[in-house]
């Protein structure tokens, strides 16, 4: 039995709630994955592709070109990388709930009542799928394409360096800001998270390694995160596990919170 089959027998989630979280999950991978493929476009026109090309086959050409650098090399690269971010994920937790700062600490206890609370009692064999889908989309968009833009038109101004600098900022500001649904603390840590990425990626060029670090680092903090939530009879404050919140989450995004 996995931690999430012990968290799902601890917090039953209801099967229309889990289909609808799957749904959201996979609808925004496929919304991503049309802002990756519009930012690679840009990208191979911006390196000389015509716009014929950049349109048809120059923008996956990039990406694939892309994902054989540091092979296989990137997998174990992507590893390590992994294993720093959980590592960087589990000191800001400690750090958040058990500082002095009550936000942070609220922040943490309303993502436990809401997805957040939710994704560890989906099915377990659907979480590593998931997971893959939403890092291979966010990490062609946000690494390969928007720090391949920015750092195509910052560097005949800034140089190397200073455009490196630039793309990597911009990308984890951007990444950061896209996950809207992280609060106070996370918001942070997602940043955090984001110029680790970016670094990485510009260092390396070796889009496999931050596609294998992201896809190992959601996966691990699902299964952790189930794991807490049977071991911790504090992890839900009210002592109740979320049951409707994507609906929820829904009404929110329609009334503009």
């Amino acid at each position: 039995m996995t931690w999430i089959d012990e968290a799902r027998a601890k917090y039953p989630l209801p099967a229309e709630e889990e289909g609808l979280l799957v749904n959201v999950v996979l609808a925004s991978a496929v919304l991503s994955m049309l802002a990756a493929i519009v930012g690679s476009i840009i990208l191979a026109a911006l390196q000389g592709a015509s716009l014929w090309d950049a349109v048809t086959f120059g923008w996956a050409a990039g990406i694939a070109d892309a994902l054989k650098v540091a092979w296989p090399w990137s997998l174990a690269l992507g590893f390590g990388l992994g294993a720093v971010l959980l590592a960087v994920n589990a000191v800001g937790e400690a750090v958040a709930l058990r500082g002095s700062r009550k936000e942070w600490r609220e922040a943490i206890y309303e993502m436990r009542g809401g997805l957040s609370g939710e994704l560890p009692r989906v099915t377990a064999w659907k979480i590593p799928l998931m997971m893959l889908a939403v890092a291979a989309v966010e990490e062609v968009g946000f690494r390969y394409a928007l720090i391949g833009v920015v750092m195509a038109v910052a560097e005949p101004a800034v140089g190397f360096a200073g455009a490196a600098v630039v793309a990597v900022a911009a990308s984890a500001a951007v990444f950061a800001i896209m996950h809207v649904q992280y609060r106070g603390y996370t918001t942070a840590l997602i940043g955090v998270l984001g110029l680790l990425f970016g670094v990485v990626y510009v260092v390396t060029g070796a889009l496999a390694a931050v596609i294998v670090a992201h896809w190992l680092y959601d996966v691990a903090v699902v299964f952790l995160e189930a794991r807490k939530m049977t071991r911790d009879p504090r992890y839900f404050p009210n002592g109740h596990a979320p049951e409707n919140a994507v609906e929820e989450e829904l009404q929110k995004a329609a009334s503009g919170e």
